[in-house]
C-alpha cells in the first residue's frame, strides 16, 4: 500500500505474508495504556545475573548503550543510549502483563572487549531453554545524511529459529507509524557473521553461536530530524508496537 507522508512524496510500504495474521490488530491493540511502572532510562544499573522462570518464554532485552556525542542525535540532548533505554522500560512493562520472563540489561558488560560482548553471554547463563528464547537488542540507525538520505526502521537478524520472520513482524510494525514511512529497498538484513565480514553484529554472531535466536532492531534514523523528532516523543509507542507483536507472534498469554 502506499501512505502520504511530510517528506512530500509517496512511500510504498514492504507487506509480507508472514505478518498479515495478526498486522491488522497490532496497532489498534497496541494503543491501550501500559503500567507507568517504569524504570528511568537514567538509573544506574550495576551488573548481576537474574535467574530466570522455568517452562516459559524467555526474552532478553539489550538497548543500545551509545551515549557520546558522535551517536549523531539531530536533537542535540538526545543520545541513543537514552532513547532506547526508555522503549526498553516501556517495552518490559508491556511484557510483565503476559506469560513471558523478561530481562532489561542495561549494565555495561563490554569489560573492554567491545560495547556489547558481554551481554550475549550474560544472556546465554540466563536462558534455560534455547528454544523458547529471543535476545532483542533496540537501536536508532544513522547515515540519513541530514534527512536527505535514508529514512525508515530495519532489522537484522540470526538464522536461528523463526528470528527472521520476526524480524520482518517488527519493522513493518515500526514503519506505519514513522512520519516518513520507508524508502528502503531492503529493511532486513541476516548478520550473523564472524568477525572481520561486512555483516558482523556481536549481537547476532555470537546468540548464533549458542543457538540463541536473535533481532537486532533499528527503530528509525536518529539522524534524520523528522525520525529523531518522533524518537523522543514515541518511545512508548514504539514499545508499544514492539511489545504486542511480540505477543501476538508468540501467541503469549496474558497473566
Amino acid at each position: 500500500m502506499h501512505i502520504p507522508v511530510s517528506c512530500g512524496r509517496l512511500v510504498k510500504v514492504e507487506s509480507v505474508m508472514v505478518c498479515s495474521e495478526f498486522m491488522k490488530t497490532t496497532i489498534a491493540s497496541a494503543q491501550k495504556t501500559m503500567p507507568s511502572n517504569i524504570t528511568s532510562a537514567n538509573q544506574t544499573t550495576t551488573p548481576m545475573t537474574i535467574k530466570p522462570k522455568s517452562n516459559i518464554m524467555q526474552i532478553y532485552i539489550s538497548p543500545a548503550n551509545h551515549e557520546k556525542p558522535y551517536t549523531g542525535y539531530s536533537i542535540q540532548e538526545w543520545n541513543e543510549k537514552k532513547n532506547m533505554e526508555l522503549v526498553g522500560d516501556y517495552l518490559k512493562s508491556y511484557l510483565d502483563n503476559y506469560d513471558v520472563d523478561v530481562y532489561l540489561d542495561k549494565a555495561d558488560r563490554s569489560n573492554g572487549a567491545g560495547q556489547y560482548y558481554g551481554r550475549p553471554e550474560e544472556a546465554n547463563r540466563w536462558i534455560k531453554e534455547k528454544s523458547q528464547s529471543l535476545y532483542l537488542a533496540l537501536h536508532s540507525n544513522a547515515g540519513a545524511n541530514g534527512g536527505f538520505g535514508a529514512y525508515g526502521s530495519c532489522a537484522f537478524y540470526n538464522s536461528i529459529g523463526n528470528a527472521h520472520e520476526l524480524a520482518q513482524c517488527i519493522v513493518t510494525a515500526i514503519n506505519t507509524i514513522l512520519p516518513c514511512g520507508s524508502n528502503r529497498s531492503q529493511s532486513i538484513y541476516k548478520a550473523e557473521n564472524t568477525v572481520g565480514s561486512a555483516m558482523n553484529l556481536g549481537e547476532l554472531r555470537i546468540p548464533y553461536q549458542y543457538s540463541i535466536p536473535s533481532v537486532l532492531v533499528e527503530c528509525a534514523f536518529h539522524d534524520n530530524p523528522k525520525e529523531a523528532e518522533f524518537l523522543i516523543h514515541n518511545q512508548k509507542r514504539i514499545a508499544e508496537l514492539i511489545g504486542h507483536t511480540l505477543v501476538s507472534f508468540y501467541q503469549l498469554k496474558r497473566k
